[in-house]
């Protein structure tokens, strides 16, 4: 999903289905967390913020939606050294704003820390972190990064509750053009996982299998594959 450097400039961001706009929920954090971007954008000038909260409950989809809406652009920090972020500056700083989802792969390694050190004092726009942790939670191991990554705007995202979670589940079926009827919505509602990230996937795997069976989702039929998932 990462948005790749490349002599000619960036790769345009992939949006799996399960991250469409179609199967977003909107919370009253998401909201909080567009409004803050947008505040920080309108600001014209540098600004950090730093969007924290467990593995699975949406940082990625979340921060996904915004690019797509507000012309940012996206990387993850698993598939780039922060070293590699200086001739992307170049291109990206016209986008006004930069996303570094998982950023926690470059912590606890002092030249990675050092390169985001860099990145954080002279990037001229808006960059938007996502971690676990929220900064004061975190063992860094540079004084001055720390100082400065505790100065963001500190953004926090928790799970969505059942209500949320049941929207969310209605969406994704609806993103892969699966036919549910009330009937059926309920009894998924019922069974479910109760983890976004997690419920993402049990949905995906549900509709391969339908799609390898040449089946309707029915309640018998999910009755029986639903150990298998």
């Amino acid at each position: 999903m990462a948005i790749a450097p490349m002599a000619q400039g960036l790769l345009p961001l992939t949006v799996p289905p399960g991250f469409s706009a179609h199967a977003w929920v909107d919370t009253v954090q998401t909201q909080l967390i567009r409004e803050s971007l947008n505040t920080a954008r309108a600001a014209g000038q540098p600004e950090r913020l730093w969007l924290h909260g467990a593995s699975g409950v949406g940082k990625t989809h979340c921060v996904v939606r915004l690019v797509e809406d507000h012309a940012g652009v996206y990387l993850h920090a698993s598939t780039i050294h922060p070293s590699e972020f200086e001739p992307i500056v170049d291109t990206a700083s016209v986008r006004q704003w930069v996303v570094i989802d998982g950023v926690e792969s470059w912590l606890g390694d002092r030249g990675r820390e050092e390169a985001i050190f860099s990145l954080w004092k002279r990037y001229p726009g808006v960059l938007l972190f996502t971690a676990r942790m929220p900064p004061h939670h975190i063992d860094w191991l540079l004084p001055d990064l720390q100082s400065r990554a505790r100065s963001a705007l500190v953004l926090p995202l928790t799970r969505l509750d059942d209500a949320g979670l049941v929207a969310l589940l209605s969406r994704q079926c609806d993103a892969r053009g699966l036919v549910v009827s009330d009937d059926v919505m309920a009894f998924l509602a019922h069974r479910m996982p109760r983890h976004p990230a997690t419920l993402i996937r049990w949905i995906d795997a549900l509709d391969q299998r339908s799609l390898e069976a040449q089946r309707r989702l029915t309640i018998p039929w999910i009755r029986s594959v639903l150990p298998e998932l």
